[in-house]
């Protein structure tokens, strides 16, 4: 593992949970890590409007918030999502998906036909790069490989402005992995189940608050 400290976020007796169990299990026929993207987003969706923030699909080609370390490099600036204030991006028309991919945001949002946002960050390249999260979802459980992309996203935000901190969040199907970093170099992370008692809670943390670490847990393991 590349961070410098890990832990493993466990139940917090009480407290809410960012997803159900019915929900963990819903993502089992889903076909695609398209699929189980959208449907996280849709999830996440109300649950980062409580505190004023959208998740913005910033994928597909044409809908970059980060310039690359290299022109000829079109793979390390298009994290799947952008965690953010909904004045930082502008609305884009959603891309043409793949014959034969279930519309999981018929599935999920039914009559209300609410559309997961798709957009750009406005203003020049380096604005609002301090106050955004970066989010890459994963269909099977996520690999070192996985961790190294979420890295690079790391690099790129440290190049493409001055704040030293910045945030990203790895997922799959089952948990979650919240990273740190300092400078563009993994400073922490935390590992926790959707289903976890609390995990709702430390994602709030997790925007709002600088150092993650210090609120998660008194004695952090560090990793070799």
């Amino acid at each position: 593992k590349n961070a410098k400290m890990y832990t493993i976020f466990t139940d917090q007796i009480g407290k809410p949970a960012l997803l159900t169990n019915e929900d963990v299990k819903a993502m089992d026929v889903l076909e695609n890590e398209y699929e189980s993207n959208c449907y996280i987003q849709c999830k996440l969706m109300s649950i980062f409007e409580e505190i004023g923030l959208c998740i913005v699909n910033s994928e597909r080609p044409g809908f970059e918030w980060l310039q690359p370390l290299s022109e000829n490099n079109h793979f390390d600036k298009q994290p799947d999502f952008i965690i953010c204030n909904p004045s930082f991006y502008e609305v884009r028309v959603k891309p043409t998906v793949e014959n034969g991919v279930l519309n999981v945001e018929q599935l999920l949002l039914g009559e209300k036909k609410e559309k997961l946002p798709y957009g750009v960050k406005v203003g020049r390249p380096s604005f609002f790069l301090d106050d955004i999260f970066v989010g890459e979802g994963k269909e099977k459980p996520w690999t070192n490989k996985d961790v190294g992309q979420v890295k690079t996203y790391a690099s790129l935000l440290a190049a493409n402005n001055s704040s030293a901190f910045h945030r990203m969040i790895l997922f799959d199907r089952k948990k979650f992995l919240l990273i740190s970093s300092l400078y563009g170099i993994f400073a922490s992370a935390v590992e926790c189940n959707w289903t976890t008692l609390g995990s709702k809670e430390l994602l709030n943390f997790f925007h709002v608050s600088s150092p993650l670490v210090k609120a998660v847990s008194p004695c952090i393991p560090e990793i070799n």
